[in-house]
C-alpha cells in the first residue's frame, strides 16, 4: 500500500523531504480510518534497524513508475 500526500498536507517544515529533524510518525487503522500521528520519541537509525526481524520484514514492493513529483 502506498499513500500520496498533497504538497499542502506536507507544508510543515519538519515534514518536508530532507528536513534535518523530520518527525517519525505512527500509522495505524482505527475503526476503518487511517490515523497518522507523530511519535513522541524519536528513534535513531540503529534502534530502528535493530527492531527488524525475519518475522516483521516485508518483501520489496514495486510501485511502478513515478506519476507526479515524487523524489526518486
Amino acid at each position: 500500500m502506498s499513500i500520496r500526500f498533497t504538497e499542502g498536507a506536507l507544508s510543515s517544515p519538519c515534514l518536508k523531504a530532507g528536513a534535518p529533524r523530520a518527525h517519525l510518525v505512527d500509522v495505524r487503522e482505527e475503526g476503518g480510518c487511517i490515523i497518522i500521528e507523530p511519535l513522541s520519541q524519536q528513534l535513531g537509525l540503529d534502534e530502528m534497524l535493530a527492531a527488524i526481524t525475519a518475522e516483521n520484514v516485508h518483501a520489496a514492493v514495486d510501485f511502478g513508475s513515478a506519476v507526479g513529483k515524487e523524489l526518486l
